[in-house]
């Protein structure tokens, strides 16, 4: 049987890329299509998720993500197939923090959050 498989497209398919042994930085390309934001929702809670972060605040930085992406699609309307690259890591510039950073059709955001306390 032929066609595309649920969560896929035909033009489309995704992949992590880049992942270094301790799990971080990782990069993460989505097609900007808005059917594809679930994935970044559910890959920046569970790499939140990851390194310490509860449930609901893992929840609130996809959130974020996902709500900040659609605004960066909806101010400037862009082909459903621009990529939107992510890169997910922790930085340790005044404490440490966990930094999604991402940049689609020359537009660029970021989502930070302070690290949990272990």
């Amino acid at each position: 049987m032929s066609g595309t498989r649920g969560g896929c497209s035909a033009a489309f398919r995704y992949r992590i890329v880049g992942m270094s042994a301790s799990g971080l930085p990782m990069r993460l390309r989505v097609p900007s299509d808005a059917r594809f934001r679930p994935i970044l929702l559910t890959m920046a809670r569970r790499v939140a998720e990851s390194v310490g972060f509860s449930a609901a605040d893992a929840a609130a930085v996809g959130q974020e993500l996902a709500a900040r992406t659609d605004a960066v699609t909806r101010k400037a309307p862009l082909a459903e197939t621009t990529p939107i690259d992510v890169t997910f890591d922790v930085a340790n510039t005044n404490g440490a923090v966990f930094r999604v950073r991402a940049r689609c059709g020359g537009s660029d955001l970021e989502v930070t959050r302070p690290l949990p306390l272990a």
